[in-house]
This record gives structure tokens, sequence and C-alpha cells, in this order.
């Protein structure tokens, strides 16, 4: 490959996120919370964190992530902004961006869903899916634990950049997206962009985390 052949490419992202951090602690401590979280604490912050930290003994909420945990930009509201040698080839929301290409599926077909690698369980084959959810759902009620989901409240931009030899080609683009219906126990918290694919190649942007404020959901 000939480094004068060597165009760059900026991929720009940003837009509300999350650090999303879902795991299980016990009917004990779920009771000890509610004692803990009322309108007369001392944090204006994150109770849950202070919680986290004097009751379970843990360094932040962030340690309660045996299910799932990462940090990332919801897909539905993020910006995108494409520089191609720094010449702007695109600048849009997500939605925007479909649209670009010449077939509906094509972005489907180009991006990666990381869920179940964030998840901890996998889909069985050739289940029905409403049928294998209500059991799992019924599971998580007899079971003697809490599942806590937590998404930080935060707005990142992110950036990578991306060398190509040869011209630049849209339809080679995808995204890596993480879906929270596929975790977990199939609960529903939005879609998250991680990073963009070109030609098969996955890139991932840099998060910081942990500086948002954050409420817990319990199921």
């Amino acid at each position: 490959m000939s480094i004068s052949n060597l165009k760059t490419i900026k991929i720009k992202c940003e837009g509300p996120g999350s650090e999303f951090c879902q795991g299980f602690i016990s009917k004990e401590n779920y009771k000890a919370w509610l004692d803990f979280n009322n309108p007369y604490g001392f944090s204006m912050i994150s109770p849950w964190d202070d919680f986290c930290r004097e009751e379970l003994e843990l360094d932040g909420y962030w340690e309660v992530n045996n299910v799932s945990h990462f940090t990332a930009i919801h897909l539905d509201h993020c910006n995108i902004e494409m520089l191609l040698e720094d010449k702007v080839v695109f600048k849009g929301s997500y939605d925007s961006f479909r649209e670009l290409f010449e077939e509906e599926d094509t972005i489907e077909s180009n991006s990666i869903n990381e869920s179940k690698e964030y998840g901890s369980w996998e889909f069985p084959k050739n289940a029905d899916y409403s049928e294998w959810l209500r059991e799992r759902a019924n599971n998580l009620v007899k079971q003697e634990q809490v599942l806590v989901t937590v998404q930080t409240d935060e707005y990142f931009t992110v950036e990578e950049l991306i060398q190509i030899e040869g011209e630049f080609d849209i339809n080679k683009m995808g995204v890596i997206r993480l879906s929270t219906d596929e975790m977990g126990f199939g609960i529903d918290f939005g879609d998250y962009i991680k990073g963009v694919v070109y030609n098969q190649t996955p890139y991932y942007f840099e998060f910081s985390g942990g500086v948002g404020s954050c409420k817990p959901n319990f199921q």
C-alpha cells in the first residue's frame, strides 16, 4: 500500500449517552436501599453511588455490572460528522446518515451488533422469543435477587480516524451498535452506538465515563 494513496476519514459522533451498568443485588440489599434512599438524604448528586460505596462497600455504582457494562452514545440521538481529508462530506443525524446508502439494508449488513458480548445471556436457537422472555421474567420474580440497571446522564463528543486506499465508498460504512433489549432479561433501555465500521473493519470510539448523574431502575 503506497502512503501517497492513503486518505484519512475523520468520523465524529456527539450526543447524549450513558455509562450503562446492569447487575444483581440481594433482596436484603434492595430493602436497605429503600431505607437509604429517602427525600431527606444528604446527597444531591447520586444517592445510589453513595449507597454502593457505604452499604455495599464497592468503589462505586459501576461495580454492579455482572450482567452488562458499557459506555456509548444513544443511537437515535447521535449526530455524525464525516470529514474526508478535512473536507466535510456529511453532517447530520443518524437517520439522515442512513439515507445516504443506495440500498436500505446496506448499513445493517455492514454493521456489527455486539449486544450479546455485553449481556449475560444468549437467546436459544429455534426458541419462541415471547415465550422465552415470559419464562425469564418469571424466573427473575422468583429468585432472591433484584436486577439493577443504571444509565448515567452524560453528553459525549468522540471521534475516530480511518485511513483508506483509493476512493471513499459510503456503502462500505456501518456502525457498532448495542441493543439493550438483547441483554440481561430483554428489558429495553434503548440502542447505542459504540463505534463505526468501514470495509468490514471495526473502529471503536474512546469514551470517558462516570461523570454523569445516575438513577437506578429495579426489576
